[in-house]
């Protein structure tokens, strides 16, 4: 039982890599080809000496490109991409549906707000994805860049060169798009996963909970040292007053601490941005004996006269 349910577990944290990059991979992409028609609708601007001309007519060219922009995000490629990944959010659900039905078979059931928060997620992320929002951080300061290129007469070859970092990005950073769906994708699919996870957990009363995700080369401390271990959820509440944080303390929180962390959301936002990792529930019978003794022993887990018997506490 315990090895069907940590290959579920996998699963669910391998999805919370892979759909958010599967997402950012066609971006990625579509920023690519959004550059090659910048280049295009660039090379219509009145130039002289190789300099864009400070000209009323290039003004309201930049107007142009600024309306092509906005229909590349509301044409099919992006709005596709978008809703296919927000689709993956309900995709979620069903595989912790799986996780808690098998751990949790006679108890567990639907729970309203637990749906109900993946809805408000996927509306959410569609919203900062395909809304306002992705305009303000894509299409402003494309605009910004080409309408200080006319007004002060820049070079058109050094006017190309930055707008290639802002759509492509360089280096050392990414285009501008991309950079803001990694942080969306990646924050809201694992908050929406979390926040579903944490719901369920809340009306099934459950005590104990596994700290659970792959580790990278730039995993912060606060994930690295709880990856794979076994907690009561009073040790968690700790965490999210600040205490017992161990050697990634930095005074106050921890490396990549999300902002609103408290004992209540940290079963959501867990190690916080860009965090991958899952505060899963288990029963008491796979948590490791020392773990209970520790609870037992901090006043924090009372044992049940069925758990004196059953495990022998």
């Amino acid at each position: 039982m315990a090895q069907s349910l940590l290959k579920i577990i996998a699963e669910k944290n391998q999805r919370l890599e892979d759909i958010p990059l599967e997402f950012q991979s066609n971006v990625e992409r579509l920023q690519r080809r959004i550059f090659t028609r910048i280049v295009d609708l660039i090379g219509q601007l009145d130039t002289e000496a190789g300099s864009v001309k400070m000209t009323e007519a290039n003004l309201l060219k930049v107007e142009m490109i600024n309306s092509e922009l906005r229909q590349v995000l509301n044409g099919r490629e992006y709005t596709s991409a978008v809703r296919e990944f927000v689709g993956e959010f309900e995709v979620q659900k069903t595989v912790n549906d799986k996780y808690f039905k098998k751990a949790f078979a006679s108890e567990f059931k639907q729970v309203g707000i637990a749906n109900q928060l993946v809805k408000n997620s996927q509306r959410s992320a569609l919203e900062l994805l395909s809304g306002a929002p992705a305009d303000q951080n894509f299409i402003t300061p494309i605009r910004a860049q080409l309408e200080q290129a006319v007004s002060s007469g820049a070079s058109l070859s050094n006017t190309i060169k930055g707008i290639r970092e802002l759509v492509e990005g360089n280096e050392d950073v990414d285009g501008r798009l991309l950079r803001y769906s990694k942080q969306v994708s990646s924050d809201s699919f694992s908050l929406s996963d979390r926040a579903y996870t944490n719901a369920v957990s809340e009306d099934l009363e459950l005590e104990w909970f596994r700290y659970s995700g792959g580790l990278v080369k730039d995993s912060r401390c606060f994930c690295d040292e709880r990856n794979g271990n076994y907690y009561h959820y009073k040790e968690i509440e700790a965490w999210g007053r600040m205490q017992d944080l161990g050697e990634c303390n930095i005074g106050g929180g921890w490396a990549g601490m999300m902002q609103g962390t408290n004992e209540s959301t940290i079963f959501i936002v867990s190690g916080g941005y860009n965090c991958k990792h899952s505060i899963m529930p288990v029963s008491i019978g796979i948590v490791p004996r020392d773990v209970i003794d520790r609870n037992m022993a901090n006043g924090n887990f009372e044992p049940s006269e069925f758990d004196k018997e059953e495990f022998g506490l």
